[in-house]
């Protein structure tokens, strides 16, 4: 072959191979990003369907907190209700601890008073 065909032939083939690779490099990044694109949406999907998660997992427990702190509230005034009771009965106790006490003297007093009339009474029918 002649080299002045060579010259001809030549560079519009190394032109199309060029042109051939460069538009194969393309797709394959088109292909790349079209699937970049797609495991995108998929992960922004994803992610979407979690928020919502989190989102009522943190209302469930909001509500559940705030269960728990009307049922605190209502505990600590049932408390504060039986401490006023306690110190009610303890009162009561108190009270009757203080009538039990003066009831023993009062019988202490009297037994020694039925013991002073025995005494007067066994005199009484001894001397007489």
């Amino acid at each position: 072959m002649d080299a002045s065909i060579l010259i001809t032939i030549v560079p519009p083939i190394l032109t199309a191979t060029f042109a051939y690779l460069i538009a194969k490099k393309r797709n394959i990044i088109s292909g790349k990003i079209s699937q970049a694109k797609i495991e995108a949406d998929i992960q922004t999907q994803a992610l979407t369907i979690v928020k919502g998660v989190m989102n009522d997992m943190r209302d469930e427990f909001k509500r559940e907190i705030d269960g728990l702190r009307k049922e605190k509230d209502e505990l600590k005034i049932k408390v504060d209700e039986t401490t006023a009771q306690l110190n009610a009965l303890r009162s009561q106790l108190d009270a009757s601890d203080e009538i039990i006490s003066t009831l023993k003297s009062e019988i202490n007093t009297l037994r020694s008073t039925v013991k002073i009339y025995e005494e007067e009474i066994t005199r009484l029918r001894n001397g007489a």
